[in-house]
């Protein structure tokens, strides 16, 4: 941790999100919370409103009243929030729908969290939903999109899962500027990826439908055309030059998305549209890279019971190795040559230097050997040259080799996600899905305990999810953060109506303390948090009667 935030930053505006062809993203040039924003005067409903400046509450219903969706669809409400540490914010999240012969049957999401750059995580958030579409989706829809590809011009955007128009016209016409696709080269790279692994599965004889394998196949081809693997880069072009031609800037942005990385946690749920007559389950299938989590809430006392008693079930392992045996025994073994202190190191760092041991992107424990020298060659030789910042995040850090240490049987790191699979049933209320930034702080437990007790107060799920995460922060955190960013006046506030811990003065002025920091200084206290909460199956009326609508 780095100390010493001493500057108060003033009159900035919460933190944002909007969507745009279904993909939010947050408005970088904004600012999260500062004191003067807050006031002498703060209370709950102030938190609350500058927590809930980034929440979206996707209603499903109108979707089965427009006729997209059938009744049957499970889900019925989905809410989203997100509080930036870093400038601009590395996390992101997408929804999609996946419709065969016109009927919606399976509903596709994603929570990601980016590091080393946005590239990586912004091409991957742009490009997930419509890789696990097509492993999922029948021969005949996929030869519908090699079709459509080829009568439609190469720019015109086409996705195999369907965007959710998440905001108004106006929202959009308002705001559209700052959600945005990635560039020209790579929506245009990334599109031709996906039509070449369409192509390769409408040409198989016998396709593998297992949940497993179609989580697996689309995740690691994903990677490889994130990572450029099969794909030559030509590293002698200038790639900082004052004039780039197009294959200069092609290749400047294949770099960019390979040396940043992601991870990210997804999911599947599948319904039959004729549940009278079908003795088909509702499926639920969650797949995960990393250390972003989800968890299933299964209700355990009556369904009409007012108040909810939640058991929380873990879907995802956490990809670390200084809290997962089984990563540690899996990469000894694909790894014999080197020790197990080698390989995990710095606090259970792969190589002493990476958190997760499973990711998107991050060639630096991918490529061989040859051709990371290669990359480093021709980053040094632009560094050298460089009097401008055009060649921004190309740069090889200054702290780190190209090559980890020790480097003598690539890869160290893989994009194979573990998958686990549910039958789902009316007991299941919510599936939350999260960043580290939420789950670093709060356990599964916790998070069923904030979902039992909460629900009933005006605020969306997400939003309380993301409050008691800060005010759980550790003491020695907030402690870190210079009194002279803290407002005295802060401390002599009634905080009676604090949302949790009503009796905890103290964790509530921790959460005031991070949210007094700005993007950028927040991140040497905690991470980005993103939530995503479903709500899944309508309760009974005599329970649904007392639940209030989120804001």
């Amino acid at each position: 941790m780095i100390g010493g935030a001493r500057a108060i930053l003033s009159g900035l505006r919460p933190v944002s999100s909007i969507a745009t062809r279904g993909l939010c993203y947050p408005l970088t040039e904004d600012h999260a919370h500062s004191l003067t924003f807050l006031g002498r005067h703060t209370g709950r409903k102030q938190m609350e409103r500058l927590l809930s400046a980034g929440a979206i509450e996707i209603m499903f219903d109108k979707y089965i009243n427009s006729g997209l969706l059938n009744p049957a669809c499970p889900i019925k409400r989905v809410y989203v929030n997100q509080l930036a540490a870093n400038s601009p914010i590395e996390d992101r999240w997408n929804i999609g729908l996946t419709q065969v012969d016109g009927v919606v049957s399976s509903c596709l999401f994603t929570v990601l969290d980016g590091h080393s750059g946005t590239a990586c995580v912004h091409t991957l958030a742009w490009s997930i939903l419509d890789y696990i579409a097509a492993a999922f989706l029948d021969t005949a829809k996929l030869h519908a999109a090699i079709d459509y590809w080829r009568t439609h011009a190469a720019e015109q955007p086409y996705h195999l899962a369907r965007r959710l128009d998440l905001l108004s016209s106006t929202d959009h016409r308002r705001l559209g500027h700052a959600a945005r696709s990635p560039s020209t080269y790579l929506c245009a790279h990334m599109r031709g990826c996906l039509k070449e692994y369409v192509t390769d599965l409408v040409n198989r004889t016998d396709r593998n439908m297992d949940p497993v394998h179609c989580f697996t196949e689309a995740f690691l081809r994903l990677d490889d055309d994130l990572c450029s693997t099969n794909r030559s880069i030509d590293f002698s072009m200038e790639l900082d030059a004052p004039m780039p031609s197009t294959d200069s800037m092609y290749n400047r942005e294949l770099i960019r998305v390979a040396l940043s990385g992601a991870v990210g946690v997804a999911g599947r749920i599948f319904w039959d549209n004729d549940q009278k007559n079908s003795t088909l389950p509702t499926q639920l299938h969650i797949a995960s890279v990393g250390d972003c989590g989800a968890v299933l809430l299964r209700q355990t006392n009556a369904m009409d019971a007012p108040n909810p008693e939640l058991e929380a079930i873990a879907c995802t392992p956490i990809h670390q190795g200084w809290c997962n045996e089984k990563e540690l025994k899996r990469v000894e073994m694909e790894h014999p040559d080197n020790s197990l202190s080698e390989l995990f190191r710095e606090g259970g760092r792969l190589l002493g230097e990476l958190a997760p041991s499973r990711a998107f992107g991050n060639v630096r424990y991918k490529w061989p050997a040859n051709r990371l020298l290669e990359l480093s060659s021709a980053l040094n030789h632009s560094s050298a040259k460089r009097t401008s910042d055009i060649g921004r995040g190309l740069q090889q850090p200054k702290e780190l080799s190209i090559l980890p240490n020790p480097y003598t049987s690539p890869p160290y790191l893989t994009a194979q996600p573990d998958v686990t699979s549910f039958e789902i049933t009316p007991r299941d209320r919510y599936l939350i899905l999260a960043t580290d930034g939420l789950w670093d702080m709060l356990s599964s437990g916790e998070a069923s305990e904030v979902m039992e007790h909460e629900l009933r107060k005006p605020t969306s799920p997400a939003t309380r999810l993301m409050w008691n995460c800060l005010v759980s922060v550790p003491p020695e955190v907030a402690g870190a953060i210079s009194q002279a960013s803290w407002d005295k006046k802060v401390e002599q506030q009634n905080v009676d109506k604090v949302p949790l811990k009503e009796n905890d003065r103290k964790a509530f002025d921790r959460a005031l303390k991070l949210l007094s920091l700005p993007p950028g200084v927040a991140r040497y206290y905690r991470d980005d948090i993103t939530v995503m909460v479903i709500e899944l199956f309508e309760r009974p009326a005599s329970a649904s009667m007392e639940t209030p609508s989120h804001t």
